[in-house]
């Protein structure tokens, strides 16, 4: 697939013309999805694909904290996006997130030892 791109050969007005197509198709999904089933915002896994879905729409998204992964330390939080020009919303949800679940941003609990190994086994 690199080796594919890379000899791609795209004059800069055919970038120019993708990357609208791209971020009008997005912000339409979006918009649309909101409109239909009457939303400001859509939540989703940070994990999830909401990130790209807000960059190629061109719409503000953020991210609340839910916790940290035991078993590593790993954050583990959601992403709020709104249309564009909506960043108020984003922001209302993230300090209502903040007052309701204040626990979901203590520090991650400390690791006994970072190569998983607990008196000389593996631990689970």
């Amino acid at each position: 697939m690199i080796i594919n791109a890379a000899k791609n050969k795209l004059t800069a007005e055919e970038f120019a013309k993708y990357s609208v197509q791209v971020r009008e198709t997005a912000a339409h999904a979006v918009e649309s999805l909101l409109k239909k089933h009457s939303i400001d915002v859509v939540i989703g896994s940070s994990d999830a694909r909401l990130a790209g879905v807000a960059a190629a729409a061109g719409f503000p998204i953020g991210n609340v904290p839910l916790g940290f992964a035991q078993f590593n330390g790993r954050g583990i939080g959601l992403s709020v996006l709104a249309p564009a020009g909506q960043e108020l919303a984003i922001l209302k949800v993230m300090s209502a997130w903040e007052k309701s679940l204040p626990e979901a941003r203590a520090p991650p609990p400390m690791l006994v030892h970072w190569d998983g190994m607990v008196d000389g086994r593996i631990s689970a």
